[in-house]
């Protein structure tokens, strides 16, 4: 018999790891039975209490109980989402040097917790699953799996909470390409080229990538994610209308009551997993509020009703990373859902009815999917030989552009140079043409997000004099996002025919070099890099190129 290796997904709402042996792999249930574990971590009293007996503690204990951490790991207080998300929930968030920390009362006393305290102890818990398999094993090897948009620092702390918990991490991998792997999409037919959509809707954020499968390696061409769109809109959504069919019956208003909302959470989830696969289900609560019970059934064709705002937000979602990747929505092959909300049946029939020619997966559990594939590239990995294992250590990251790079025509009109993802390093050499009468020019480099251009003509016409009165040509893909200035040259002497020759090298360490030659001069311009080139997408600073800004690509090495 081989040895067992682990797969493990740490959620914004649930964990679940999964363990593979004999090249088979199968989801550990924890110690109630239950195949996924809420990442809830709750302190009462003297006792620390993780998963679902932590979740019930926010009913009469909800400062104290800590939900979706994830969502804060690797984050500065001041960017904002650390901010915004101490107002929406109960436990206290607070700023200490500018590094977001839970304040929660402790044995008797107020103690403070960093986000990696917290989400050690959600892994700790992971291993106590792990432990209950029996298998023979004191390695633990594991892989695991991060949103793509993880940035190197937030890896490692993924990395660092595993550890701590007994983990030997082997790797850490995309979720987005480890649900691909799940289904061993391009891996039997390695002459097939494939590009797969993995739509993942978990509790509390949105992330949709197209996966491009060549020679049986994953490379994102496309992804976005929305920490706005997730199942909590519909929870909210499911309670405000329990709240006002339990004021109809009992004439009783609960909504301003934290433990009636918490028990309505809990009670609504329970309902949208029976609606996945049911007409109806009941919604029953012992004393909702001033000792009265609740009880209500509720249909899917309502769910649907109050979902369907959420669902077109979703759709609308993954026609702009459809067109991101620079591709139509029938030029997707195979489409796979991942995430818990994945399972609604309106959101399931909407994707399907926009990829009607594609594959649909989705026989893995939404929630589990990601795990299952972290746990086969495990298995992966300690099949090789160490020669083999170590010369292909670097090769399941390649470095690419981490935002679309563009050149400003005229004032609010910038035209499309480099798509994001774009492997580096490359050089490119772009001709530009001036207006009429024009002897000098402003050549202005951004960075930001826009559907790809799709026709790019080898000159452009009309770069901007300064004075914002150039014409930009039929290249132009307009301005829908904010867009951040990386280089701004002047250009005061052109030669007489308004030709501007400009290279652009982009280099493995991330950094930019641009040369500009017109009238015989030529001017150089050059964008530093800092570091090493690990690390996964990360917006662009407008001074430099870091090289923990440059982005990356999961491949499956065989």
């Amino acid at each position: 018999m081989s040895s067992s290796v682990f797969g493990i997904h740490f959620g914004s709402s649930t964990a679940c790891i999964a363990v593979c042996r004999d090249g088979k792999s199968q989801v550990i249930a924890n110690d109630l039975g239950d195949r996924v574990t809420p990442a809830v971590v709750a302190f009462n009293g003297n006792e620390i209490s993780i998963g679902l007996a932590a979740k019930h503690n926010a009913i009469r204990n909800a400062a104290n109980t800590i939900f979706n951490v994830k969502t804060l790991v690797g984050r500065k207080f001041d960017d904002g989402l650390a901010a915004q998300l101490a107002k929406s929930t109960n436990a206290k968030i607070i700023n200490k040097n500018n590094e977001p920390m839970y304040q929660v009362t402790y044995q008797d006393k107020i103690s403070q917790y960093r986000v990696v305290d917290i989400v050690k102890l959600v892994y700790k818990k992971i291993m106590e699953t792990a432990k209950s398999f029996g298998c023979q094993t004191n390695t633990y090897d594991t892989v695991v799996a991060v949103p793509s948009y993880f940035d190197e620092q937030q890896r490692s702390i993924i990395k660092e909470a595993s550890k701590s918990a007994g983990f030997n991490v082997l790797r850490v991998i995309n979720e987005c390409s480890s649900a691909v792997l799940a289904y061993d999409v391009g891996q039997s037919d390695l002459d097939k080229n494939l590009n797969v959509l993995v739509f993942r809707a978990g509790g509390h954020s949105l992330d949709v990538s197209v996966v491009s499968v060549v020679n049986g390696m994953y490379r994102i061409v496309g992804q976005l994610h929305d920490d706005s769109l997730g199942g909590h809109i519909i929870d909210d959504l499911l309670v405000k209308f329990l709240v006002d069919e339990f004021k109809r019956q009992s004439r009783l208003d609960c909504k301003s009551n934290e433990r009636s909302i918490a028990k309505l959470l809990l009670a609504v989830e329970n309902c949208k997993h029976a609606l996945s696969n049911l007409p109806t289900s009941t919604c029953s609560v012992e004393s909702l509020y001033e000792g009265v019970d609740f009880s209500c059934v509720i249909s899917r064709s309502r769910l649907d009703a109050l979902s369907a705002s959420f669902v077109q937000s979703c759709v609308s979602v993954i026609k702009q990373v459809v067109a991101m990747a620079g591709l139509n929505l029938n030029d997707i092959d195979k489409v796979i859902m991942s995430g818990g909300v994945s399972k609604m049946a309106s959101l399931q029939q909407n994707i399907r009815d926009m990829f009607a020619s594609a594959e649909f997966l989705n026989t893995i559990s939404g929630d589990e999917v990601v795990a299952v594939g972290a746990a086969l590239q495990a298995s992966i990995l300690v099949s090789r030989n160490p020669e083999e294992t170590n010369l292909f250590s670097n090769l399941h990251k390649l470095p690419c552009l981490p935002k679309d790079i563009f050149i400003e025509l005229q004032e609010g009109k910038h035209h499309l140079l480099f798509e994001r993802l774009t492997a580096i390093p490359f050089r490119r050499q772009v001709h530009f043409s001036l207006g009429q009468g024009q002897t000098s020019a402003i050549l202005h480099i951004l960075q930001g997000y826009n559907s790809p251009a799709k026709n790019k003509p080898k000159m452009l016409n009309g770069l901007s004099d300064g004075a914002g009165a150039c014409q930009g040509d039929n290249g132009d893909d307009g301005n829908d996002n904010k867009l951040e200035s990386l280089l701004k040259i002047v250009l005061p002497n052109v030669s007489e025919d308004g030709i501007v020759d400009v290279v652009f090298h982009f280099k493995h360490d991330g950094g930019l070099h641009v040369i500009c030659t017109s009238a015989n001069q030529t001017q150089d311009f050059t964008v530093d890099s800092m570091a090493t080139v690990t690390s996964p997408t990360k917006h662009l600073s407008k001074t430099k190129i870091d090289s923990d800004d440059v982005g990356s690509n999961d491949v499956r090495t065989t």
